[in-house]
This record gives C-alpha cells, structure tokens and sequence, in this order.
C-alpha cells in the first residue's frame, strides 16, 4: 500500500512538471522574441515534448490506467477511435499528419486536461494553483513589455518563413500587438488570466496587491489590443460569473427568489458597466 501511494505521488508530479513545461513551451512560443529563436527547430522542440508525454501516457496505461477514469472520458476515446480510422481511410492525403495530431490530441485529452480522480483533493488544488500562478506572472511580464512598446510606440514587422502573412510586433495599425504573434490570441489569454487573478484572490495584502496590478494590466492589454471577440468574451465572462457567484452568496444567506434574481442581475449589470466604460475611458 505505501509503494502504491508513493508511485501515485511521484506520478502527480511528474505530470504536474510536465504540463508545467507545456504550458509554458506554448505560452513562450506565442511571444515573437521567443519565435524567432525557435523558427526553424520547433519542430524538434515538439517532438520531445510529444515523446515525454506519450511515456507519461504509456507509464499510467500500464498502471494505474487514472486517465480513463474521469466522466464522459469514454466520449473523448471514441472521439480518438473516430479520428484513427478517418486517418487510415483518408491515408493517401497524409498519414503522419494526422498521426502527430491524434497523438497531440491524446497528450492533451488524457493527461494535460484530463483530472487524476485518486490524487486528494488538496493535492489537486495546490497544482492548479501553482499552475494559474505561472502563468499570469509570465504573461503579465508578456504584457508589461507590450505596455512598453505602446509607450514608445514601436512597431516592425516580421517575416517567418512558416507564415504566410507577415507578423507585427509593438504598435502597428492603431492595435496593440506587443510581443505576441497575434493579439486576438494573446487577448483572450489575458481574460483567462484576470480569472486566474480572481481564483488567487486571497492571501496577504501584497498578495491581493499583485493581482489586482495583473488584473488591471491584462485588462488594459485587452483594449489596447482591439481584440472585439475578447472583449466580447470577457464580458460574457464575467457577467455569468458574477450572476453565479451573487445567486451563491444570496442563496447561503437564506434571501428569498426575488432578491436572489435581483441581486445577481444588479451584478450583471454593475460588470458591465465597468467593462464597456473601462473599455471607453482607456
């Protein structure tokens, strides 16, 4: 029994490095000074990545198999299953393509998103915390060096020879691309990272200090960046969030239906307010 729990922990953490190190391998590569490093020998980049993940996948098949264990996960195998025979099926227009994706598509499915339902609890929060945590602090220091080529408005423009299109850095057309490759991208980044922010809200002072900061940096990146679907979805967003979060509150303070639904369409409202006035005042 303690072999069977210490082989549980080391796996937790050897995943949690590894999805540590993918995230941050995709967050980077979407940074054009990174890029252009990288341009030329990502290929071979990815192909590590991939290898590792596959002898994660492989080490827990023939073990614990944990990864199969989540609900509706039988949905993603067949999905899985589906996309192998249409591979073979459709093999004269390109076999290894496909392959690279079913196989991309396993790491991302079964161990990238997927959950280790025997891992406690505590364990799992712990993980998602530290992973929220890395990545608002990197695409906060991603969107403070944006700020700053706003500031100075600086602008060039970029050819790779793996894109068609030419790829704008700084300041460029009235829109905010800063560093990233693409803003609309990099923007809803930026929203999923003010939620991060809000999840973390807790802690000491200078802790809710920090988030706010990054809440209002990725919100003004979101803006500068022109980015309509992003704010778009950070609208949506939060006022669905807020309206939750409100029902929840009242519901535990016993009020009753009509000031539950009043109270959470007052929040509703209030998000968007500040959003769309953010939004014209920056």
């Amino acid at each position: 029994m303690p072999q069977k729990s210490d082989f549980k922990t080391v796996f937790a953490n050897l995943r949690f490095v590894y999805i540590t190190l993918y995230m941050l391998l995709i967050a980077f590569v979407s940074t054009i000074p990174v890029r252009r490093l990288v341009e030329g020998r990502s290929g071979v980049i990815y192909g590590i990545v991939a290898l590792l993940g596959c002898v994660l996948l492989a080490v827990d098949f023939f073990t614990r198999r944990v990864i199969f264990k989540p609900k509706y996960c039988t949905l993603l195998i067949l999905f899985v299953i589906a996309c192998i025979i249409s591979s073979f099926y459709n093999i004269k227009y390109g076999f290894m393509s496909n392959v690279k994706a079913i196989i991309w598509g396993c790491i991302q499915f079964f161990l990238i998103v997927g959950v280790d339902t025997e891992l406690n609890i505590n364990t799992t929060k712990k993980h998602f915390k530290a992973l929220t945590e890395i990545f608002s602090f990197c695409w906060l220091i991603f969107v403070a060096i944006s700020f700053y080529q706003f500031v100075i408005q600086y602008s060039k423009t970029w050819h790779f020879p793996s894109q068609f299109r030419a790829v704008h850095e700084g300041f460029f057309e009235g829109r905010l691309y800063g560093i990233f490759s693409d803003p609309n991208y990099a923007s809803l980044c930026s929203v999923f990272v003010i939620f991060f922010c809000i999840i973390n809200f807790k802690g000491s002072i200078f802790n809710k200090i920090y988030h706010i900061l990054n809440i209002s940096a990725q919100f003004f990146y979101i803006v500068l960046s022109g980015s309509r679907t992003s704010i778009l979805c950070f609208i949506i967003s939060l006022c669905l969030f807020s309206g939750i979060c409100s029902w929840n509150k009242l519901e535990k303070m016993g009020m009753e239906n009509l000031r539950k639904i009043s109270g959470s369409l007052l929040a509703v409202t209030l998000c968007f307010l500040v959003i769309v006035m953010g939004s014209y005042l920056i």
